[in-house]
């Protein structure tokens, strides 16, 4: 299954509830429409008060729009720039996301 990421630098809660904001969504629609991919993974940095290892990715929501599947994640940042640590990301991220776009 193919699916495209969209990388967020700012965060996403909102009233204090986590969720996707409207305009993120018309935003992931219009990238999934360009595209012709049915899922866009909106990909948030997680939130600095948590201690989740380098790279894990935490689903907080999906939005469904006609055929179109859009995920919101949380990834940990904290120790990107430790030894190793982009490496570590990048794997635990690329793992993490590819099981969340494939199980939703």
């Amino acid at each position: 299954a193919s699916f495209i990421v969209d990388a967020k630098y700012k965060g996403h809660v909102e009233r204090g509830r986590n969720r996707i904001s409207e305009a993120d969504v018309y935003e992931a629609l219009a990238f999934a429409r360009a595209t012709g991919c049915d899922t866009v993974i909106l990909a948030y940095p997680a939130p600095s008060a948590r201690s989740n290892e380098l790279g894990q990715v935490e689903s907080f929501e999906q939005v469904d729009i006609d055929a179109i599947r859009i995920l919101g994640v949380e990834i940990e940042t904290k120790g990107i720039s430790s030894l190793s640590g982009l490496a570590t990301f990048s794997s635990r991220c690329a793992s993490g996301i590819a099981d969340i776009a494939t199980i939703q």
